[in-house]
């Protein structure tokens, strides 16, 4: 099994339309019971989650944890005692509740076992005894919560406009002091600044000894955002909001009420007959076929960055039989072929340098791109940097290819410089240096 930890949410994602997708429910059992570990990372308190634990077979297992509060708390799935704990400032939270009276919001304030709401309405009462969240008390001012440690605060309205406008409101020194989000259409989601989902699933990996690249994240709405980046493969399903696939790795093709949770897992946590092959180039029929994939996939990948002449320069100098062949054979680089059955569908280059592996290829097909095929490859490399001794792994990245600066920061490069190379032929590279830390 390729992944070790799926965190997914909840709302829109794995439950849609009052029901879980029964693929969905299967899907899960099967990871599990091949040694995965299933977290719910939600924005719901932990309190209302009996139902969908016992449903899901997480109920009372010592093994499973629960990400609550957008990550506030982190539980145990035994018997739902706390792990690691956020709270918000008193103050803060004080000064949050006046502001949200302004506005024609209904305000909820979470502790660690009850929910507090002033001034809720119909639809919002509707809505919570649709989840069956209907441990909370009504509150009719502040006061009612001395003593009380806080969790989380939301404003509510169905009018997502109306709390983008209340956002714009904001004192600053508020918002630097806090993790805010959105979530289900209707809701402005207040934690304090040091936790959001991403930093509680980071800190939950660090517990369990997971590394990021082990876990994939899926979700659909602005508040899963952060888990998405960490996770080694991000996910947002077909239904999600637009922001949200941006940051994702790969999207699903069914939606949450169908069983994206399913799809995820078959596809990538217990795929049949996934795993690629990496073959290394060695022979002159093997350099040959590289430069053709090379030269397939260059004129597929750099059409938005580049012009077409200056591709075909760069195919010339850097990607051509000749050139691979002087790079494999006289310049210490190693070459593979990532093959899908009998299908090339990307290629991996690297070199040692002094005190780094310097990884100066890894491209994929278009149509293989965001299905964790880059993951392997990765790993690949990595293994290759060990084997050579060496402590990291750096690459170039064109400072325009936002997209692939994105990636390769979720998998743990950082950009260390930049670089403008001329490359002969009145072209230039203009790129950032990434490097990635090996060291644990």
């Amino acid at each position: 099994m390729m992944y070790r930890l799926i965190a997914c949410d909840i709302d829109e994602t794995l439950y849609e339309a009052g029901k879980i997708a029964p693929e969905n429910i299967a899907a899960i059992d099967a990871f599990i019971k091949q040694g995965g570990r299933f977290v719910l990372a939600t924005g719901r308190p932990g309190f209302t989650l009996e139902p969908m634990l016992r449903q899901l077979h997480l109920w009372q297992n010592p093994d499973e944890y629960l990400l609550v509060n957008n990550g506030a708390l982190i539980l145990s799935c035994a018997d739902l005692h706390c792990v690691k704990k956020s709270a918000m400032s008193f103050d803060l939270a004080r000064e949050l509740f006046a502001f949200g009276q302004q506005f024609s919001v209904c305000i909820q304030v979470f502790s660690e076992d009850t929910l507090y709401i002033y001034r809720i309405n119909d639809d919002e009462k509707m809505r919570l005894e649709y989840f069956e969240a209907t441990h909370y008390q009504e509150i009719e001012s502040f006061d009612a919560l001395a003593g009380v440690e806080i969790i989380k605060m939301m404003y509510q309205n169905n009018d997502m406009d109306y709390l983008y406008e209340i956002e714009k409101q904001m004192p600053k020194e508020w918002k630097d002091a806090l993790s805010l989000s959105y979530s289900s259409n209707r809701y402005m989601e207040l934690n304090d600044r040091s936790i959001d989902k991403g930093k509680a699933l980071a800190q939950l990996a660090e517990l369990l000894h997971i590394a990021r690249e082990d876990i994939i994240a899926i979700g659909d709405n602005a508040n899963d955002a952060s888990m998405i980046a960490y996770a080694g493969l991000g996910v947002c399903v077909a239904n999600g909001q637009e922001a949200v696939k941006q940051v994702a790795d790969h999207i699903t093709k069914k939606d949450a009420l169908h069983g994206a949770v399913a799809e995820v897992i078959w596809e990538f946590a217990l795929p049949a007959k996934k795993e690629i092959q990496l073959v290394c180039c060695e022979t002159n029929a093997q350099i040959k076929a590289l430069a053709e994939l090379a030269d397939g996939i260059w004129h597929e990948y750099f059409v938005a960055l580049l012009s077409a002449d200056q591709i075909d320069y760069m195919v010339d100098r850097f990607q051509s039989e000749t050139a691979l062949h002087k790079a494999i054979k006289q310049d210490a680089y190693q070459y593979w072929i990532a093959y899908l059955g009998k299908e090339a569908i990307g290629y991996l280059g690297v070199c040692p340098k002094a005190d780094t592996l310097f990884l100066s290829k890894l491209y994929l097909k278009k149509a293989y791109r965001g299905k964790g095929y880059a993951n392997m490859m990765l790993k690949q490399a990595e293994q290759a940097a060990k084997q050579y001794d060496l402590p990291s792994i750096t690459l170039t990245c064109n400072k325009y290819n936002t997209h692939s600066l994105d990636v390769y920061r979720h998998k743990g490069f950082v950009i260390c410089d930049a670089v403008v190379s001329d490359i002969g032929n009145g072209y230039v590279m203009d790129d950032y240096i990434l490097t990635k830390s090996l060291k644990k």
